[in-house]
């Protein structure tokens, strides 16, 4: 969060680097490691350019075997996905709601984290990474990303939007309106719902799994 805050997501006059929040001054070997990188906007240019990230892969030669857009490194995912326009098999379309849902869930847990003050807390009387409120909403914000969001939208791009298909889905990345004030439930009720067509979000590391170990967080 501190990155984001600090360098935002770049700009063209940014000339691609930006200082590393995080880097200390007491790093060792020696400082100039990680103390500058590139912004977001940066790294998303390179990735549009070809030149780094999908679809940079080279052979024994050192010549570059796919560009950004050969069909073997990326998913034929629809333009803009939109559930309320696509036309999908259903299980998709749910699948779909889900990822909104997701998405809508994380940005609810940094609502809840910037309205939770970070307590002054002695040393010794409290440890603030296991009992911290705030601390806790953040790691489950990482987990949300990591263990949900990913996940739900990895799934979608390796499925076709109606079976036998060459266009797949793709996560929308649009409002969802929880029916409670307590989303928790609700996203496990979805991601339950969707366990027979998609047995994925299931397991011992799946994201159902995940939901139960997030916070029950209240929306405003």
């Amino acid at each position: 969060m501190q990155i984001i805050v600090d360098q935002g997501e770049g700009a063209p006059d940014d000339k691609g680097l930006l200082p590393d929040p995080i880097v200390r001054t007491d790093d060792h070997p020696p400082e100039e490691i990680g103390k500058w990188q590139a912004s977001h906007y940066a790294k998303f240019s390179d990735i549009a350019k070809g030149l780094d990230g999908i679809g940079v892969v080279l052979d024994d030669n050192g010549k570059q075997k796919y560009t950004i857009d050969d069909a073997e490194v990326i998913w034929p995912v629809l333009d803009d996905p939109d559930l309320k326009t696509v036309a999908a098999d259903q299980p998709v379309k749910d699948l779909m709601e889900l990822s909104n849902a997701v998405y809508c869930y994380v940005l609810a847990l940094l609502d809840a984290i910037y309205r939770t003050p970070m307590e002054a807390l002695a040393p010794k009387s409290l440890d603030p990474f296991t009992k911290s409120v705030r601390y806790g909403y953040e790691r489950a914000f990482i987990a949300a990303m990591q263990g949900l969001l990913y996940p739900v939208c990895d799934l979608l791009v390796r499925t076709p939007l109606v079976a036998n298909q060459p266009v797949h889905a793709g996560p929308p990345f649009q409002y969802y309106a929880f029916t409670t004030k307590k989303p928790k439930a609700e996203l496990a009720a979805l991601c339950e719902k969707l366990l027979t067509e998609f047995p994925a979000l299931g397991g011992d590391d799946g994201v159902q799994r995940q939901i139960a170990l997030l916070p029950d967080i209240e929306l405003p």
